[in-house]
């Protein structure tokens, strides 16, 4: 909202002022104010060019949604020259300045403020400027032009003089100049922690494969080297790089890498500066070149944790527009947009959904609009499926992840499925297992806003409405007769303002507004882990709270409860028994597993927020004003209004359009983060007082008292639950009315308060799968109301002295206070705006970023400072190296860093010490006894300077004749600390066994100087230190591997266990960690062993056999890193682990095959994981099945038993389970030997079947292939009649000529087999026939007619005599035998409706049902063209003459008779034309609008009110309206429309507006803007003309029927003043406040004779300037 003062508040609500504009030019040399209007400004040296404007409008910048893009903001002005030409020559002149690119702000207000109070619109920057001979137009533009630049154009490139192969160090260029390092902090994915660059080289790999690699650099030695530090960078392909001395082929270009949060990476692109590392800066290529001044830095700050703690990461980034980048890749994914606020700020703001029920800070309505478009609900917009692309490579330009979403709610709704939207990040990377979190909640913002169709009117206003109002604030549109289908009412809907479009000259404002006509639902999150639990700090454990004893682990609240505001936890169930309520104050958070609230129970928090406190949602309006009141003379009148002091107030909410779309979630480090602060309803305000003024003190009645919002609940748990009548209640408190005093009989009251309004109601969902429940759908079991609203209302009615204030229809109001403005949202259903469910996940790991929060001034530091002498180490030893450490006062939550500088003593200048470690710094000095001044600066989160101190050190004196080589003294190296295993079991017995194939590890940045925890890794690295040395080392002491990591953070995979064990991966290790110091010194490490649980055995063994076979199942053991089950299968009887035959599987079944029948087997089970074996079940034995006796024919037992001798001859002699061919017998194998079907066709030779085989009859139709019988095969005649298929034969088959005539059936051929009939097949002669066409056409070839027959009527079409209806004949008829509806003859005459209409002889005639002519078209006897005819009597009511026939006969006439008034008499004259007056007078007041003739003339009398819409051929004396007479009556109104038009009269002296092409020619003494002013010369009574150079009193009528009275009096007494002339005075009395001597009021009443009077006035000066009024209204 844009900030107004009281003063212009209070002044933009009264009827009587002036509004004026000042344009500020804003220059370094001087500031040149332009006016429209005279304002008295105060700047000394400036120039002011007074009442010059004459034109000022333009537009802010316009929100375009999708594309988080906003255009950039212009305004044009135009001004006389009065002086500007001198004004710009004297910049040039002597400053050697101009204008362009000045700031210029732009202002509005009212004549009778200061300009101090006046409302600031928007600062913008002069783009353009012209001029002509007479005045200058300049043109603006808003911020937003210096963010539209190339960046990442002009990099940077040079080629490589000399080889470095494949390896790293010196590289030679041609030229390493204006390349340049950047600053990464610790989040930076590659180098963190370091100032590096990047180069990008193409060429050929080791495998001759053409690539692109990224080299990272670390120094420049001088102007034609590089440091190459890093190779193959990102994943890129190493070149082998071999440069020559002319620069070979290898060009090295300077490549793009960023790494920052988001709201930081904004800030570098549009400024250069890396917020929050002091004096980093990207280099100029980079960034836009913003200057800070013009970044509403506390806007990014408080954008939220949620979005600070997403980063974007980009790789080279070439040949982008600066705002075009930003909105694209950095705002629009995000859901955020930059919008220029008051101050002309860049300002980040984050995007939210518009539901059409929620709020406003202001309501227009049709008192504040001046027109309105369309109300559209465009589905197209609608976005229900949405695919985000993300992982860019820059190697290749693709994106390697895609998440797609599709909002089900939105399909089911809408009834289809919108085009996919996509999204493309380049920024967005992969960083750790979590990262589709960030897409969940970029998808869950997409979805917020254009799940269901927007709503995007354009509204017009007047700015006084609207002067508070920037792009995007919210209003309420409320148009109580406009429909909305959306709702059961009228439309009274909430919308975004995304564009404004200002008209200083004619006071209206232009508002593009953005809404949507739904609540989203939220999506299903696809990506994340379930939360179990989250650092709760000092939340309250609830059942000790509330002294409940928990049963089954089960808090089961059965008696009525209260919980105070806070935070409270119960790890278990919480349930409300049946009719138990528990009420809840303020904001309540609640954490446990399932919440559930049973029939009737209820959680009560109606109006138990903080009274009169801003809440998380609401409105303001809700108030009433108090009321004044005093004696007036002794007519005992008295006058109210509101007073300073004296009146109401009202609360302004956080969120008026509905509570936020929060986004819950469990960081890396445990704690629960966006979950907002307050979240109780909006407070309503105080009552305005009443204050009763009389002689003998005053009475003075307090208004209504504030009340509260209803409370806010957050539930987090895994479901929620409520059951038929259970509910959580949060409405709003109702309002206070306020109190009354009685005089006289009258009563009067002071004003209500305002009504609270509902709490936030959140469920924050730890499961990400279970459904969300319903709180404010159909049957959800939130109630959200707003309170109730009552005043004290009396009986006693007087007249209202405020002519701005209506609303009651007959002028007059109850004795009290107005109505507030919201009270019409009292009791208002609130559920859809106040209670949303969201699905609470959990974050990985995260670096985290920079403070951002707003904070107060940095308290003074603590200070040391320590001296190492012969540091560094020097021949002499005469060099001291002085440490300064600084630590933050304890509880100074505002603390960043300390800034340090330092001078010698005597000295004035301070030196700055350059660091890198924000709380440490050291400077070398000589070792010669001086003394030295250390500034050690508090930096405050927000990076200002707050307290600081100064420390005195004198270092020692050194002999510089003694050699002396002391030794450093040692630099302390504190230990690790907190070193923790991260993916633990658990955090019980299991803290040291890791769950996964990889081992991950953090601890505690080193720091002495500022300490950390794994929970706020907030240490902060001493200067000395480089990182950390980790080692692992096996079980037995032996050192498996030792690596060096700069992060502390350390992941031991499974391929390097792998590798260090040769293949063979150890479960159990110990992990070292130790820091690293430049100085060489270090300490103990610090250990943690850890192991990975070995996988459980297989359980639920289940077998069974078979012969040969056994089968086994068995449930599989629940192991992350599982990798199958080995059996152990051993015959007979022994230890299968031992000697066994292993098979293994992944599934959990076996089946083991190929057994012996009846033999026994033992077997064993064991589990195996990626590290190795695990548990094993008890060998157990099974025995297959054996055949037994009756299964072979009840043979005796040599049938089942097999001699060895008999298995080797089985063995030798079968061929698997077959007799070998040997072995039989020629013809052995005989028919009876062989099974039905059991020769197949590989068992035939191919030939082998004769004729002689095959039977009669015996091959059948579908034993022939397709196509198998040939025409050779058929015999001749052989296929009759009866062989061919019914249609078989089609035309193909049929010869030419082959069909004859004695081929054809009589009458074969039927109609639709003759194409067409020629002449030549018709015989010669006539052919007469009549036929019937079924029954209801019939063609007389006879008589050539056609006739149809319907029900009851025919329609003939011909030519037959019908002489009772027309002496010629008719051609087209219809008749039902006796009479003819409608005819048409040979001639063109008809009749239609048996002679209602009838044409004949070039006149139209309409008859009545009598058979009477009423009106008749054409030319009569008397000229008329067009007669109306009055019934009965057949007098003539309306009628179209020709005209030049006679001098009164007219075009176009009404008329009207005696018995016949009412009917508008006027005439339309061409040339002569007159008026019949006596016709007109007896219609006074008519209203009628004419369309008038491309010529002509109208003449308008006796208070006629005309619209004249002309025509499109206007041109010289063309379309005159005459108004000599119009001054005759009071009502007359004249609105004209026309291209070229003339408007003359002698006294035209009433309303007109007209609206001319071609202009307006004016004649007659007519004056078009305001009447002349007439002096009064006679007064009444003693009084006169003040004189002394004071207005004489005189008065006058403006255009639109307002008259106007000013002037000063003085020497009379209460009474008559003067008599105002007719038409100056309405048929009711009028009462007004003018001021006397020592401004008292005086009463002022003009009374039904024009005469005006006065009373409760002073004879010493009475003056009645201001009186205004409408006359007749």
């Amino acid at each position: 909202m844009r900030q107004l003062s009281n003063n212009f508040i209070q002044a933009n609500t009264t009827l009587n002022r002036e509004p004026t504009l000042v344009i500020k030019i804003i220059n370094d040399n001087k500031n040149i104010y332009l006016t429209h209007g005279t304002v008295d400004i105060t700047d000394p040296g400036a120039d002011f060019l007074q009442n010059s404007v004459i034109n000022c409008g333009g537009s802010s910048q316009s929100i375009v949604p999708e594309r988080g893009y906003s255009t950039i903001g212009n305004i044009n002005f135009s001004f006389l020259d009065l002086g500007f030409t001198e004004i710009l020559r004297e910049l040039k002149d002597t400053y050697g300045d101009s204008i362009v690119n000045n700031k210029v702000e732009i202002y509005t207000g009212f004549a009778e403020l200061d300009f101090a109070d006046y409302a600031l619109v928007i600062p913008m920057y002069v783009s353009q400027i012209d001029n002509d001979e007479n005045s200058f137009t300049i043109a603006l533009s808003d911020t937003q032009r210096f963010v539209k630049k190339s960046i990442f154009s002009e990099l940077k490139t040079t080629t490589a003089i000399s080889s470095i192969g494949t390896g790293i160090g010196e590289l030679t260029v041609i030229s390493s100049a204006g390349f340049e390092a950047v600053y990464h902090d610790s989040g930076w994915g590659d180098a963190p922690s370091a100032t590096v660059g990047y180069l990008s080289v193409s060429g050929t790999d080791d495998s001759g494969t053409t690539t692109t690699e990224i080299m990272r650099w670390e120094g420049k030695a001088d102007g034609t080297h590089f440091t190459i530090v890093a190779r193959g960078v990102a994943g890129s392909r190493i070149v082998d790089i071999v440069g020559t001395v002319d620069g070979g082929n290898f060009e090295l270009q300077e490549l793009v890498y960023l790494d920052l949060p988001v709201p930081k990476m904004i800030i570098a692109l549009q400024t250069g500066d890396l917020y929050g590392d002091v004096g980093k800066t990207l280099p100029d290529a980079w960034h836009a070149g913003v200057t800070a001044n013009l970044i509403d830095l506390a806007s990014y700050e408080q954008v939220g944790d949620d979005i600070w703690s997403l980063r974007l990461e980009f790789w080279g980034i070439q040949d982008e527009d600066a705002k075009g980048f930003i909105a694209e890749q950095c705002l629009a994914p995000i859901n955020l947009f930059n919008y220029i606020n008051q101050n002309g700020e860049l300002t980040l703001k984050r995007f939210s959904y518009q539901p059409t029920s929620g709020g406003g800070a202001v309501i227009l309505d049709y008192d504040s609009l001046t027109s309105v478009s369309g109300i559209v609900r465009d589905a197209k917009s609608i976005r229900n499926v949405f695919t985000i692309n993300w992982e860019w490579r820059y190697q290749d330009d693709s994106y390697y992840r895609n998440d797609t979403f599709a909002d089900g709610q939105s399909i089911a709704l809408n009834n289809f499925v919108s085009d996919a939207y996509v999204v493309n990040l380049k920024g967005l990377r992969n960083r750790n297992r979590d990262s589709g979190l960030a897409i969940n909640q970029l998808a869950e913002g997409i979805r917020a806003r254009f799940s269901a169709p927007k709503v995007t009117p354009t509204v017009k206003a007047f700015i006084g409405q609207t002067i508070q109002l920037e792009v995007g604030d919210s209003v309420v549109l409320d148009l109580p007769n406009q429909p909305d289908y959306a709702s059961l009412d009228t439309l009274r809907a909430s919308f975004e303002v995304q564009g404004i479009s200002w008209d200083f000259m004619t006071g209206e404002t232009t508002l593009k507004l953005f809404g949507s006509s739904g609540i989203p639902a939220p999506l299903e999150l696809s990506q994340g882990v379930d939360v179990v639990s989250f650092n709760r700090g000092d939340w309250v454990e609830l059942s000790a709270y509330l002294g409940i004893t928990p049963v089954n682990g089960v808090m089961i609240i059965s008696v009525n409860k209260d919980i105070p505001s806070g935070s409270y936890y119960f790890d278990g169930d919480i349930r409300i028994n049946t009719g138990v309520t528990v009420t809840i104050n303020q904001s309540v958070r609640i954490d446990c597993i399932d919440f559930t609230i049973l029939n009737g129970g209820k959680i009560d928090g109606i109006g138990r927020g903080v009274a009169g406190a801003q809440g998380v949602f609401g409105q303001t309006g809700g108030s009433q004003e108090g009321m004044f009141s005093r004696r007036v003379g002794l007519a005992k009148r008295y006058i109210k209004r509101i007073t300073s002091g004296e009146g109401f107030t009202n609360v302004e909410p956080i969120n008026p359009a509905g509570i936020p779309v929060l986004s819950p979630r469990i960081n890396t480090f445990g704690t629960l983060t966006g979950t907002g602060d307050t979240l109780y309803g909006n407070g309503g305000g105080h009552g305005g007082r009443l204050v009763f003024r009389q002689l003998f003190g005053d009475i003075h009645r307090d208004g209504g008292a504030e009340s509260a919002g209803g409370a806010g609940l957050m539930i987090i748990a895994v479901n929620l639950f409520a059951y038929d009548e259970g509910c959580i209640d949060v409405s709003g408190a109702p309002n206070n009315v306020g109190s009354s005093y009685t005089d006289s009989g009258d009563r009067y009251a002071s004003g209500s308060g305002g009504f609270g309004w509902p709490g936030a109601v959140y469920y924050f969902s730890k499961d990400r799968t279970a459904p969300l429940p319903n709180l404010s759908g159909p049957g959800g079991f939130v109630r959200a109301l707003t309170g109730a609203f009552s005043e004290i209302r009396t009986p006693e009615y007087r007249p209202f002295w405020d002519a701005s204030r209506k609303g009651y229809p007959d002028g007059r109001e109850p004795i009290g206070p107005y109505l507030p403005p919201a009270y019409v949202d009292a009791n208002k259903e609130c559920n859809g705006l106040i209670s949303m469910s969201v699905r609470l996940a959990k974050d990985s790991p995260y670096v985290p970023n920079v403070s951002k929060d707003t904070v107060n001034t940095a308290l003074v530091p603590t200070v040391s400072i320590t001296e190492l002498i012969n540091t560094p180490l020097t021949p002499l030893g005469n060099q001291s190296t002085l440490t300064i450490t600084s630590t933050p006062q304890p509880g100074d939550d505002s603390y960043l860093y300390t800034k340090f500088e330092y001078r010698a003593k005597g000295q004035r200048q301070w030196i700055a010490i350059k660091y890198d470690i924000r709380s440490e710094a050291t400077i070398t000095v000589a070792s010669d006894g001086s003394t030295y001044e250390i500034k050690s600066i508090a930096m405050n989160l927000s990076n200002k300077p707050g307290q600081y101190t100064v420390t005195d050190v004198t270092v020692h004196k050194v002999n510089r004749d003694v050699v002396v080589y002391e030794a450093p003294k040692p630099i302390t190296v504190p230990p690790i600390r907190r070193l923790e295993l991260i993916n633990r079991v658990d955090n019980d017995e299991n803290w040291n066994q890791f769950k996964s194939s990889d081992a991950e590890f953090k601890w505690a940045k080193t720091s002495v100087t500022y300490g950390g925890n794994i929970i706020n890794t907030s240490g902060r690295t001493d200067l000395h230190l480089t990182g950390y040395k980790v080692r692992v080392l096996k079980s037995d002491g032996k050192i498996l591997r030792e690596e060096s990591v700069t992060d502390s953070y350390y992941v031991y995979t499974l391929e390097k266990n792998k590798k260090d064990n040769s293949g063979s991966p150890v479960r159990e290790f110990t992990i070292d960690v130790q820091p690293t110091s430049s100085t060489g010194f270090t300490v103990i490490p610090t250990s943690i062993a850890v192991s990975n649980p070995a996988p459980s055995a297989p359980a639920d063994v289940t077998s069974s056999t078979g012969l040969g076979v056994i089968n086994i199942s068995f449930t599989l053991p629940a192991d992350a890193d599982f990798v199958g089950v080995d059996s152990f299968l051993l015959a007979g009887t022994g230890d299968p682990y031992a000697d066994g035959t292993v098979n293994r599987v992944a599934g959990n079944t076996i089946a083991l095959s190929g057994l012996s029948y009846g033999a026994t087997y033992t077997i064993g089970l064991r589990s195996v994981d990626r590290f190795g074996t695990g548990g094993q079940v008890a060998a157990f034995g099974l025995v297959t099945t054996a055949i037994e006796a009756p299964d072979v024919g009840g043979l005796g037992d040599w049938a089942t038993r097999i001699d060895p001798v008999d298995t080797a001859f089985i063995n030798a002699n079968m061929e698997g389970e077959s007799i070998s061919g040997a072995l039989l017998a020629a013809g052995g194998v005989t028919n009876e030997k062989l099974a039905d079907l059991a020769v197949d066709a590989a068992k035939l030779a191919n030939g082998a079947v004769l004729t002689g085989k095959l039977g009669d009859l015996a091959v059948e139709a579908a034993k022939l292939a397709d196509s198998a019988v040939t025409a050779t095969k058929i015999a001749n005649l052989a296929v009759g009649t009866a062989a061919i298929a019914d249609a078989a034969i089609d035309s193909a088959k049929i010869a030419s000529l082959a069909v004859g005539t004695a081929a054809i059936q009589d009458l074969a051929v039927s109609d639709a087999k003759i194409g067409s009939v020629t002449a030549g097949k018709i015989t010669a002669g006539d052919i007469t026939v009549t036929v019937g066409v079924g029954t209801g056409v019939n063609l007389n070839g006879a008589d050539g007619t056609v006739t149809t027959a319907n029900s009851g009527y025919t329609v003939t079409m011909g030519a037959v005599d019908v002489s009772t209806e027309s002496a010629n004949p008719l051609v087209l008829f219809s008749s039902d035998g006796s009479t003819y509806p409608f005819w048409v003859d040979s001639t063109g005459d008809f009749s239609f409706g048996g002679g209602g209409l009838a044409y004949s002889g070039n006149e139209i005639t309409l008859k009545n049902g009598s058979g009477d002519t009423v009106a008749t078209i054409g030319q009569e006897a008397d000229d008329s063209l067009f007669n109306v005819t009055q019934y009965a009597g057949g007098a003539r009511m309306f009628s179209v003459q020709y005209a030049g026939i006679a001098a009164d006969h007219d075009i176009f006439n009404i008329g009207s008779t005696a018995s016949n008034r009412g009917v508008i008499g006027f005439k339309l004259g061409l040339f002569n034309g007159r008026d019949d007056g006596a016709t007109a007078k007896s219609n006074l007041g008519a209203d009628y609008s004419i369309l008038a003739s491309s010529v002509g003339s109208i003449t308008s009398q006796y208070g006629t009110r005309a619209s004249v819409i002309g025509g499109k051929y206007n041109y010289g004396s063309h379309n005159t309206i005459s108004m000599s007479n119009i001054a005759a009556d009071k009502d007359s109104n004249v609105a004209v429309y026309g291209r070229a038009a003339q408007l003359y009269g002698p006294a035209f002296t009433h309303g007109w507006a007209g609206y001319f092409d071609g202009g307006v020619k004016v004649t007659g003494p007519t004056e078009l803007t305001h009447n002349a002013w007439v002096s009064v010369t006679t007064f009444l009574g003693t009084w006169v003309n003040y004189g002394s150079g004071n207005q004489t009193v005189r008065y006058r009528k403006t255009p639109d029927g307002m008259v106007e009275i000013e002037g000063v009096l003085r020497a009379g007494s209460d009474g008559a003043l003067f008599t105002l002339p007719p038409d100056y005075y309405s048929a009711s009395y009028q009462r007004f406040a003018a001021i006397s001597s020592n401004n008292t009021l005086a009463s002022i009443i003009i009374n039904t004779s024009g005469t005006v009077y006065v009373s409760n006035s002073d004879s010493t000066f009475l003056s009645v300037s201001g009186i205004r009024y409408y006359v007749g209204y």
